[in-house]
Formats: structure tokens, sequence, C-alpha cells
């Protein structure tokens, strides 16, 4: 195969967008199954190519990681699957009034024509976390000795971040981690409740961490491997 047909079934395979910007070298970034190419602006369409040409291996493997993670996303219909405190639970749907409640292991919906099915199981969900994990910031805090730093408890779902705690003690968590297995929940809370002593990520505050979670380490990676298992949006 040649050179130009091999560049042509790239092309046909995995199409892309190209971002140019000041930058010196050619990035490949895989985003929501998309190859996106970030090149600089003086490249030409031939060197674009070329380049993805040579990366076909690492972009077919990202492309089925991809997938792979998007199959395993929650699915919001019914008979759908999802994660909660880290059991798996089921998606029923029924007639009636908006509501969501649980009924063993299943999660019922309850939905008439008008309801906004996404934003009825957020609402849920949102209200467990609010539950849960307050109690939980509040228990652990005791333990930690820093109840009294706290000033603020927020949720808020975010991109970047499961928690994060600003210098004056208010503490925000991402309520999606409602869905993590609950030693998992306690990390991210010890995480932010240790940042009340240490702002920075110094080995004093591994080792405040390490003090109250033994197996952190074990938890970061489950939210590594399994973060995207929680985000159905």
């Amino acid at each position: 195969m040649t050179v130009l047909c091999t560049i042509i079934w790239v092309m046909t395979a995995f199409g892309y967008q190209i971002k140019r910007s000041k930058r010196k070298t050619i990035g490949l970034y895989v985003i929501d199954g998309e190859l996106e190419v970030r090149a600089p602006r003086y490249c030409t369409l031939g060197e674009i190519d070329s380049f993805v040409v040579e990366q076909q291996d690492w972009v077919e493997n990202k492309l089925e990681e991809s997938a792979k993670k998007a199959s395993e996303k929650p699915v919001l219909e019914d008979g759908g699957t999802f994660l909660f405190l880290g059991k798996q639970r089921q998606l029923r749907y029924e007639t009636g009034s908006p509501d969501v409640y649980e009924l063993g292991d299943d999660i019922i919906i309850s939905r008439d024509l008008f309801t906004d099915i996404e934003r009825l199981f957020e609402e849920w969900l949102i209200s467990e976390a609010r539950l849960y994990i307050t109690d939980r910031i509040f228990e652990l805090a005791d333990t930690m000795d820093c109840a009294d730093l706290i000033t603020d408890v927020a949720f808020r779902k975010t991109k970047s971040k499961w928690g994060h705690c600003t210098e004056k003690g208010k503490l925000q968590f991402n309520w999606l981690i409602i869905m993590a297995p609950p030693v998992v929940i306690d990390y991210v809370i010890i995480h932010e409740l240790a940042h009340l002593f240490h702002l920075d990520h110094s080995k004093a505050f591994w080792a405040k961490v390490a003090e109250y979670c033994k197996d952190h380490k074990e938890h970061r990676r489950w939210l590594n491997d399994n973060g995207h298992k929680l985000w159905f949006t």
C-alpha cells in the first residue's frame, strides 16, 4: 500500500478535526471518541496526514479505549444500569407523577409525558449526595480534628476535579462521586480535609491523607480507571 493510499485510509477510518495555534509540535487527542489534531499554524495538511499515519497504532488503541469507556457509562433508559455507592443498580420506568425512589436493588423513575428524566435523575443523585457525603464529611472531620476549620460545603458537577478545598475552608464536591464505592468517597473527602492542613500536595499533605486513609493509592487508581463510569452526560 502506498503512503497516499494509507493516508486516504486513515482519513476515512478516523476522520479528525484540526486545531491550529502557536504551538511548535503536532499533538493527537481522542476526545469523546473523536480524533483531534492540534498543530502549528505553519504545518501543511500533508505533514499532518503523515504524522497521523505514523501514529496509526496509537490512534486505533485510543479510539478503541474511548469506545469501551463510552459503552461503560450509565444508560438512562428502562433497564439501564449505573453505579450507586459502588453497587450496580438498575433503572426501571413506570407511569405516574415525577419521582425517583428505591425498590430493592432497583431505582424506579416515575414519569409522565413531560418528565425530563435526566434532570429528575440528577436531582435525585444530588439529594442523595448532599445527605450521605455531608454526614461523612463531618464524621471524618471529627476524626481528623478539623471540623472547626470547615466554613462551607457545596456540591457542583465539575469536569476536572472530584473535590476542592479553598484556603478559607470551603469544601466542594462533585456530586457524581456518590456513585463510587463508599471507601472511594471517603478517600475523596479525606483528601479535601487534608487540604485544610496543607493546601498543596506536599509530602506532609500525603502523610496526612495516609494517616486516615492507608489505601489512598488504591482508591486514586480506582478513580483513574473507573471515573468514566460515573458520568452519564
